[in-house]
């Protein structure tokens, strides 16, 4: 038997994190905040409305389907498409594209597989050992981000964290064009292709215990 248990955190504003449970998988995934004041779809942000579409059409496909790559290529192809008709009388700038980090772990059939796209990461344990698997996801830029925020604050200690906000949201508009590029990083969003360059892997018993968190900034 799986027994799981699991925590969302919004911190603040809306909340672009989703975890959805199957009877024989579980879906994380972490939305990227939007850098763009508009939103082009009818969710509260468009960040939030991709991590709804994508985990339903996940959880819709994952049962269905011989293999988690191939359950995530159709159900990207499928926002994509809800994407395209929600935004078809507008042209929402490349940065404003939804996107998330995210990882997948099915246990159907008494073995344990995973699929992780981004810098989500999961710790597995299992009888005889801990297994971690650590996404791939764009953290140098990350850190160019952090660096450049606390060289603000340094500067002017009394600036907000709005106010940080919006003197790096430049730079992290640089950062979300190399989104999904062979010179930048892979995440979910609305290019199928991205499951390519995901971590996929497993086929071991089902382990005692699991744990993965996510986090995104670019």
């Amino acid at each position: 038997m799986v027994r799981i248990q699991y925590a969302v955190d919004a911190g603040s504003g809306v909340n672009e994190d989703i975890t959805a449970i199957g009877e024989e998988h579980a879906i994380l995934l972490d939305g990227a905040t939007g850098l763009t004041e508009e939103s082009y779809t009818d969710g509260p942000t468009d960040g939030r409305w991709y991590v709804e579409a994508l985990s339903e059409e996940l959880s819709d496909r994952i049962p269905q389907t011989d293999s988690l790559s191939r359950a995530a290529e159709r159900a990207i192809g499928a926002v994509q498409e809800q994407y395209n008709a929600a935004t078809s009388a507008v042209s929402p700038p490349p940065e404003a594209v939804p996107s998330a980090s995210g990882a997948i772990i099915d246990w159907s059939g008494g073995e344990l597989t995973y699929f992780i796209l981004g810098d989500c990461s999961a710790i597995l344990q299992t009888a005889t050992s801990v297994i971690p698997v650590i996404g791939r996801g764009p953290r140098t830029l990350d850190e160019q981000v952090l660096d450049r925020m606390i060289e603000l604050r340094e500067a002017d200690p009394e600036l907000t964290q709005e106010e940080l906000w919006d003197r790096v949201i430049p730079q992290l508009r640089e950062h979300r064009m190399l989104k999904n590029d062979p010179d930048g990083y892979w995440v979910f969003s609305l290019d199928p292709e991205a499951v390519n360059y995901a971590m996929e892997g497993g086929e071991f018993p089902c382990p005692r215990r699991s744990m993965w968190s996510a986090s995104q900034t670019v």
